[in-house]
């Protein structure tokens, strides 16, 4: 396909109000380990995934224990609604760290995390994955599909 070929089905996917975007990164933001760890021995860290602007954010939990397969999971949800939070990003996930281990059979058993200083925001689980533990905020593709 050459380029005024491509440079046109651009303009018309935009004019026409369709926005593609392929491969969209997730950076890892705030990390750390959790302070209280979950009831089934494994050590958990984890990590805030973003992208730029105020959109969605992912944390990533990832737990691991000597001589056993280690596991995941992701929650999502977007915190910029909560005033605390866009202050406080560090407290932030540190509370959802308390929330997801203190207590609990594993890091990933519940569904919703809630930081108890933004409660109309909840984090919702997206992937939980045992046997395997990706790097922090990786994406294989990510596609997003705009239409007006």
């Amino acid at each position: 396909m050459g380029s005024t070929c491509r440079c046109y089905l651009f303009f018309l996917l935009v004019s026409c109000g369709w926005l593609i975007t392929v491969n969209a990164s997730w950076k890892p933001g705030c990390r750390g380990h959790f302070r209280y760890n979950p009831k089934d021995g494994y050590t958990c860290n984890y990590a805030e995934c973003r992208k730029s602007g105020p959109t969605k954010r992912k944390f990533h939990v990832v737990c691991e224990k000597r001589n056993q397969q280690p596991y995941e999971c992701v929650y999502e949800g977007n915190p910029h609604d909560c005033h605390y939070y866009n202050s406080h990003q560090i407290e932030f996930y540190k509370g959802l760290s308390v929330a997801a281990g203190k207590d609990q059979p594993t890091a990933c058993s519940q569904y919703q995390l809630v930081f108890e200083r933004c409660r109309d925001i909840k984090m919702t689980r997206t992937i939980n994955r045992r046997n395997k533990a990706d790097p922090f905020c990786t994406v294989k593709s990510d596609f997003i599909f705009y239409v007006v």
